[in-house]
């Protein structure tokens, strides 16, 4: 408890700037959290004419639906990611932090491009009822986009794929190195040696 205080007391301490991040990491920060955000609006509409004179009814769905849990959920390891690189923490991270930055931000902007084509495809239940996209999809699909553009400029900035090529050697290196010996590994120690053994060899037999 006292050391959130600490960080939360030493953010407000330092007025942190969201301006003097990056472009792609102020997208990947604010876009994570909008998209989140989006996602409580109504995804998909359903609406029924009810004949008669009676008029219509519809109904909504947010976009916590299916797939959509799993942008969520993204999103907000996107956001906390971004979190802990202005708190410093990510400096304990072997891996390049706008590789990390990149990889997490296309995979929401793909799986929210994919609940956003599910919007398009719902189909309806039975005849005489609609259904279709609503604002919540259209939302998702603009912040996905803009995560999307976010992924591409921290790939750049990350060095592109000469970047991935060194995270490659990395771990080809890392799996090639030679396993710390085991107890099992280790020869047992040699028994030591009788001072008087060779006295008792060179001694004569009586006869």
């Amino acid at each position: 408890m006292k050391r959130a205080n600490y960080v939360m007391g030493s953010l407000v301490s330092n007025s942190f700037d969201i301006k003097s991040l990056p472009l792609y990491r102020q997208i990947a920060l604010i876009g994570g959290f909008l998209l989140f955000i989006s996602l409580f609006f109504p995804w998909v509409r359903a609406s029924a004419d009810m004949g008669g004179g009676l008029g219509s009814v519809s109904g909504s769905a947010s976009g916590w639906d299916g797939i959509g849990t799993l942008v969520g959920l993204l999103a907000i390891v996107l956001v906390a990611w971004e979190v802990i690189r202005v708190l410093g923490v990510s400096n304990q991270v072997k891996i390049n932090p706008d590789i990390l930055t990149a990889a997490i931000a296309a995979l929401v902007a793909l799986f929210g491009v994919i609940q956003f084509i599910r919007a398009l495809s719902q189909s309806a239940p039975m005849p005489g009822i609609s259904v279709g996209p609503h604002v919540g999809a259209f939302l998702i699909l603009i912040f996905s986009i803009g995560l999307g553009y976010a992924a591409f400029l921290a790939f750049q900035a990350a060095g592109g794929s000469a970047a991935l090529q060194d995270l490659n050697k990395a771990q080809a290196a890392s799996a090639d190195a030679a396993p710390a010996p085991t107890d099992n590994d280790v020869p047992p120690p040699a028994a030591p040696e009788d001072p008087n053994a060779d006295d008792q060899r060179q001694a004569p037999s009586g006869s």
